[in-house]
């Protein structure tokens, strides 16, 4: 069964969220992580993995909200998060760097930022699930190193990055996620990263619905044509999956085993759960 790392289904209003889980379910996704990007939505996340046996979920605040974090008072939310519902609070995200509309002020805020939620993440003993863009890769690199990241590992969702970067990250004890990027037609490079790589170094994510999906022809022999600037939806982990099959040339039973065997262990999980 597949293991979603990443989603914000939350989101979705709840009859359209239980038509999409179900959807994604009988397409065999089995696991579900919901990460909240701000204090605000951390009652949401919370709310959904508390409702349902698959789901779990991570708070933290995202580097394009850096103006909605309160520092100490959200930290406090967070550690006390945690401690009411220690079961269900798998990581500390999504979090990370984002300089795509950042100044040079707001990116340095972004940092400060990123650099809180990583020793959250240290002293709570749980993983990161983080978002980059190209333009902030080293400073992230280098910041995860600097704060010793590497103690508590997790993942790098919607990766993008060449093999010297993967490279980094798997030094450091995290994991590159595989996500609807994998089909973009202008991603032979990355695809290349994925066939190369070994399984034990990836997890998959939807995204669902942060991810904007790819053009693919309407007359596509892709048994999940998509169109350009929509939302993504939690089915895509099948489409997610079936490319990284074949793009590494193994069965969809091997990469499904593979990474949700991956999740479960970066997120401390059972592993015949």
């Amino acid at each position: 069964m597949l293991f979603d790392t990443h989603v914000h289904l939350s989101s979705f209003e709840p009859g359209e969220r239980e038509k999409q889980i179900a959807t994604a379910k009988g397409l065999g996704t089995s696991t579900f992580v919901e990460v909240a990007g701000s204090a605000d939505n951390v009652p949401k996340a919370v709310e959904l993995a508390e409702s349902r046996d698959d789901f779990y979920f991570g708070v933290a605040c995202h580097p394009n909200r850096v103006e909605m974090y309160s520092g100490e008072k959200d930290l406090a939310l967070f550690r006390k998060t945690l401690k009411e519902h220690p079961k269900k609070m798998v990581c500390i995200g999504e979090c990370g760097l984002d300089y795509g509309e950042a100044d040079d002020q707001r990116a340095e805020k972004q940092r400060a930022l990123f650099r809180d939620m990583i020793r959250l993440a240290r002293e709570l003993a749980l993983p990161l699930n983080m978002h980059s863009e190209r333009l902030c890769t080293r400073d992230l690199l280098t910041i995860l190193k600097e704060e010793k990241a590497s103690e508590v590992g997790g993942m790098m969702h919607n990766f993008g990055g060449n093999m010297d970067i993967a490279k980094e990250y798997w030094d450091m004890g995290f994991y590159t996620s595989v996500s609807v990027l994998i089909h973009h037609p202008m991603a032979d490079r990355l695809r290349g990263v994925f066939r190369d790589v070994s399984l034990d170094q990836m997890v998959m994510d939807s995204d669902a619905p942060g991810a904007k999906l790819i053009r693919i022809p309407a007359d596509s022999s892709d048994p999940y044509p998509y169109e350009m600037d929509k939302v993504s939806e939690p089915r895509m982990l099948r489409y997610i999956a079936d490319k990284l099959a074949e793009v590494k040339g193994i069965s969809l039973e091997e990469v499904a085993a593979a990474t949700a065997q991956n999740a479960k262990r970066m997120y401390r999980l059972p592993a015949d759960g």
